[in-house]
């Protein structure tokens, strides 16, 4: 039973890592372009510092998880890519949902919207975003079977 609280704490805790990470990047990006308008600097790309930092708080829920449980930590990996799978529902959702707080005339649709002029590497639709995280709880949960 512990070791299902600790699997359920881990798993809102990477959640809530996402939600806010979504906040903080729409205010990174409404401050950057009010900056790039203003003071004529180019807003810079933070995807790689995002994805090292992601990376290692992923990895560290990842192993805890497997140590909690007394498994491989080989299995710590495969519950990072299971986060993974869950963060763009969260993180992105929360993104579009802040950005349009800002400014209401950008994604209407908030939370299951998308992006057409983002800069990062890859961007999903909802359903996609939606099936990853489905995916990746299910494989979240099932690893603990192992």
């Amino acid at each position: 039973m512990i070791q299902i609280i600790f699997q359920i704490s881990i798993l809102i805790s990477w959640i809530v890592y996402s939600c806010i990470f979504g906040k903080c990047d729409a205010w990174y990006w409404y401050y950057g372009n009010q900056c790039k308008y203003t003071l004529k600097q180019k807003l810079m790309d933070l995807h790689p510092y995002y994805l090292t930092s992601r990376s290692i708080f992923g990895l560290v829920c990842g192993f805890l998880m497997a140590n909690i449980l007394n498994q491989n930590l080989l299995l710590g990996f495969i519950y990072t890519i299971a986060l993974g799978l869950i963060l763009p529902l969260f993180h992105n959702g929360f993104y579009y949902m802040e950005r349009n707080n800002i400014n209401p005339s950008v994604y209407p649709l908030r939370f299951k919207d998308m992006s057409t002029s983002s800069i990062a590497p890859v961007n999903f639709t909802y359903n996609i975003r939606l099936s990853m995280a489905l995916i990746g709880a299910l494989l979240w949960f099932s690893l603990s079977f192992i």
